[in-house]
């Protein structure tokens, strides 16, 4: 599964820079309404701690097997951007641990999420003439599912750093708090980071 990620990593990347055709009369500067396109890899992280940073000391909690990320946003005008992004991972037994519960099978982890980002690099006229960089905080609702379902309030900020016109690396990290307190086994809160290539 890796492999074929990264295959389709390579292959996006060669077409956006084969479609990348340099115009003397064109800002490199991110004009509204555009549609964005973003591939990569995540990570949840399944502690279900307040400190976004455990994932550092606590590796066996981290879902790290087919980690794919997807997601199609527009960008309607200078500040706001409102998207979707699905994700799929997975625990591997028997070493892996979710909410302090070492597994003894795989849990595959599934997610849709809806956001609204606000760029405030914008906002507050940050880095005015860096327009190869992009700073947002991201909120909105998703649905996750391992156990069981559950929908979750989400809230987190990311970056787009632009190489290109028309390629850049995204990366992002949320939070997901979960709505239902009585949720089935490993349906709780945790993080998720996600690193990848984004198009416009």
């Amino acid at each position: 599964m890796k492999k074929t990620i990264f295959f389709f990593l390579c292959l996006f990347s060669f077409y956006a820079f084969a479609q990348d055709k340099p115009d003397k009369d064109e800002s490199n500067s991110n004009t509204p309404k555009r549609f964005l396109i973003k591939l990569g890899v995540n990570s949840v992280d399944s502690t279900g701690e307040s400190n976004p940073f455990d994932f550092l000391t606590s590796f066996n909690e981290l879902a790290f097997s087919s980690p794919l990320k997807i997601g199609a946003a527009y960008r309607f005008n200078e500040l706001f951007s409102i998207g979707l992004d699905g994700s799929v991972n997975k625990w591997k037994a028997p070493n892996a641990v979710i909410d302090s519960k070492k597994l003894t099978e795989d849990q595959n982890y599934l997610a849709l999420d809806v956001k609204l980002n606000l760029y405030i690099d914008e906002a507050f006229n940050w880095f005015a003439k860096a327009d190869w960089l992009e700073l947002y905080l991201d909120g909105g609702l998703g649905y996750f599912k391992v156990n069981g379902g559950n929908l979750t309030g989400n809230f987190g900020v990311g970056t787009n750093i632009w190489v290109s016109k028309k390629i850049g690396l995204n990366f992002d990290a949320i939070g997901k708090w979960v709505m239902d307190s009585n949720a089935a086994m490993y349906n709780t809160n945790h993080f998720q980071f996600s690193a990848g290539v984004v198009f416009r």
